[in-house]
């Protein structure tokens, strides 16, 4: 009875089908020592639709990343990211971009020389893709203060490291105006300053009519601006000035008059740099070995030479080099030098071939890396005309 039951509740023709799924799932299941852990699962049985539905998607992931490199898609250029290096790109001039017009002058007053720190801040830090702009301006910040005291103890002679150096700084500035209308009032350039493109000819203003050759350039001097605005700290840009009509200068003698200051919008500080007159700079391994007689008064180095990101390849720093060579040559300057890293090609150019440096001395690559920094070069330029004599001087480096 209990096997007539049974065969009743089992028939016999199910057993066998029984027994082969058993007998193949456990030829499929991977054994205990060889599962990863207890929420692994894998299928029984694949077809030959499923096989071509999981190697399909290789192809397919391969094909989109080589698109996505070649051209990014439109959600990627429309998030912060994308837009900011876009921006960046769309800010690098090129190379047939025209000359900005700018007015190179001595730094002077407080907000002239926060601004000079604040450029410095901006052109020689930068930061990774993954840092927030908090970060990154707080950062940012703590260093241009940091070096306003440092620029502005230099140039009133506190600094006890240039006690031994007279110490000047430069600032190049542009007029935020889209149409440049204060920039050509006064011929690109004052009596302070000079203009990046002094060295052309300066023509009449052209008759008050619209042309599409005036529409261009006054909407790329907008885009020019904008882009300045944008990789520029509030703090690189000066205050407008009201201006004065004629009269008595302040804190003059009240009978006797002056000259009627025009105003002026406010400016963009778009390049910068320190002349350095003596021996030596401090902690600087590079040495001049010219002029022989007295280089404390004869000899001068360049530092912190920097150009707003925006406003480079635009002849601001030849414009801000040419100003500052006229202003040590008639300050009895014989000798110039300015320390260069060696593999910045663009520099070296701009040194060597258009201002005429030449290369003095080299850094060993040994000796630059035992600093941890790259291999620098120090370049040399003398102010002398070429028909004065000149004081026995040591041969540039071959």
């Amino acid at each position: 009875m209990a096997l007539a039951g049974y065969s009743q509740a089992m028939p016999l023709a199910t057993a066998p089908a029984r027994s082969t799924a058993t007998t193949a799932s456990v030829l499929l299941s991977p054994s205990p020592a060889q599962r990863p852990g207890p929420d692994h699962r894998r299928p029984t049985r694949q077809t030959r639709a499923d096989l071509r539905r999981l190697s399909t998607p290789r192809t397919t992931a391969t094909t989109s990343l080589a698109h996505k490199l070649a051209a990014p898609s439109a959600a990627a250029a429309a998030s912060p990211v994308g837009t900011a290096a876009a921006a960046a790109a769309a800010t690098v001039p090129g190379p047939s971009a025209p000359p900005l017009e700018c007015e190179v002058q001595q730094a002077t007053t407080a907000a002239e020389l926060r601004a000079a720190a604040f450029l410095r801040a901006v052109s020689f830090y930068t930061y990774p893709p993954g840092r927030s702009e908090y970060a990154a301006r707080s950062h940012r910040h703590m260093k241009a203060n940091a070096e306003w005291e440092s620029v502005t103890a230099k140039v009133e002679g506190r600094d006890v490291a240039y006690r031994d150096l007279d110490v000047t700084c430069f600032i190049a500035t542009v007029d935020d105006s889209a149409d440049g209308s204060a920039t050509e009032a006064t011929g690109g350039a004052s009596s302070s300053g000079a203009s990046a493109a002094s060295g052309a000819a300066a023509s009449p203003p052209a008759a008050s009519q619209p042309d599409s050759a005036g529409v261009t350039a006054t909407s790329d001097r907008g885009e020019l601006l904008t882009a300045l605005r944008g990789c520029l700290d509030a703090c690189a840009q000066l205050p407008a000035e009201p201006g004065s009509g004629p009269g008595p200068r302040p804190g003059g003698d009240p009978r006797v008059g002056g000259a009627a200051v025009p105003p002026r919008p406010r400016r963009l500080v778009v390049g910068s740099l320190d002349l350095n007159v003596g021996h030596t700079l401090p902690s600087e391994e590079l040495i001049g070995r010219n002029p022989q007689a007295d280089p404390r008064r004869r000899r001068a180095y360049l530092s912190n030479v920097c150009v707003a990101p925006a406003a480079r390849r635009l002849g601001v720093a030849r414009a801000l080099l040419r100003y500052v060579e006229d202003v040590a040559r008639r300050a009895g300057v014989e000798w110039l030098y300015v320390h260069v890293v060696a593999d910045n090609a663009p520099a070296v150019a701009l040194y060597c071939d258009a201002l005429g440096f030449q290369v003095e001395q080299s850094e060993s690559e040994g000796y630059a890396r035992s600093l941890q920094r790259p291999r620098r070069l120090l370049l040399a330029k003398c102010l002398l005309p070429p028909g004065e004599p000149r004081q026995q001087q040591q041969p540039p480096a071959s």
